[in-house]
């Protein structure tokens, strides 16, 4: 099967769909570096490995650069990255997941009511990977970065340890007013593709969507804080399906090994924990049943 990017004949035998860094980031900051699957796919799906998508020279080489970029310039401190989220390489990167994902999904999902959506995604972010001034113009992303969530009503305890270690996609289709969209989870970040401008909807919440464009200046400590609230039904099933996932091997919130919390309290997996249960004692207190 040709490369999916370059179209050269040769490929290699599998292609990770989530980059290898992110494994990393989630099995350092895990319980015993632990991985989890997450969302509402089959475990198959969740091993993000299959292929062959890429030849060896754009997934080793062209892909690798633009990760490379992505995990030293924003992943490391995307709060702070304000000047690269712009940058040729990041936006190439962030195009990639959707890309990538877009392929997995029609190789392995089986759902015939996501094909037509899977194949405008894959080609609208083709064509950014090769021309990033597409970005803003036939194809927009709108990225949200997480901060610790200990006061709110419509997201469910559980939300922090999600966005702090979980990846993940989900297809939006068409309806109320809005085009299709693909929400794709990042550890700490997530991201909102779409096909046409959100912010021209005239809808409450998506009209001060800002999205990511070539050269420009994106300041996520206050952009797109909304995306929250616009899918904290998204979110929260994802939250659903992840603990019900984790409950089964009993590793969900009694999951904690003593001695490794001791030496690593900074771990994601602990900070996730004590966030959480600080938003369950609020919500108790300030949220209806």
């Amino acid at each position: 099967m040709p490369c999916q990017y370059c179209n050269a004949p040769e490929t290699i035998e599998h292609s990770h769909v989530v980059s290898d860094f992110i494994i990393r980031y989630c099995r350092r900051n895990s319980v015993r570096q632990a991985l989890f699957y997450t969302w509402d796919r089959h475990e198959y799906a969740r091993r993000m490995i299959t292929g062959p998508y890429l030849c060896s020279n754009c997934d080793n080489v062209v892909f690798s650069e633009w990760e490379k970029h992505y995990e030293r310039e924003v992943f490391r401190n995307p709060l702070g990255a304000t000047h690269e989220w712009g940058r040729e390489s990041s936006i190439r990167f962030i195009f990639s997941i959707a890309f990538r994902y877009a392929l997995h999904c029609l190789r392995v999902e089986n759902n015939p009511a996501h094909v037509p959506i899977a194949i405008l995604f894959r080609d609208l972010c083709r064509a950014v990977l090769n021309d990033p001034t597409q970005a803003g113009l036939t194809a927009f992303v709108y990225p949200y970065v997480y901060r610790p969530i200990m006061e709110r009503c419509d997201l469910r305890h559980g939300i922090n340890n999600f966005l702090s270690l979980a990846y993940g996609d989900r297809f939006q289709l068409p309806a109320h007013g809005l085009p299709n969209r693909y929400l794709i989870q990042l550890p700490g970040m997530l991201f909102l593709f779409s096909e046409s401008n959100l912010s021209t909807t005239g809808l409450q919440g998506y009209m001060d969507l800002v999205d990511l464009r070539l050269n420009t200046v994106l300041d996520p400590s206050t952009c797109n804080l909304q995306i929250l609230g616009l899918y904290s039904q998204v979110l929260n099933d994802g939250v659903q399906k992840t603990m019900q996932h984790q409950t089964a091997y009993n590793r969900w919130h009694a999951f904690i090994d003593a001695g490794d919390r001791l030496l690593f309290p900074h771990k994601k997996a602990y900070v996730a924990q004590r966030l959480d249960h600080e938003l369950q004692v609020w919500q108790s207190g300030n949220c209806g049943p």
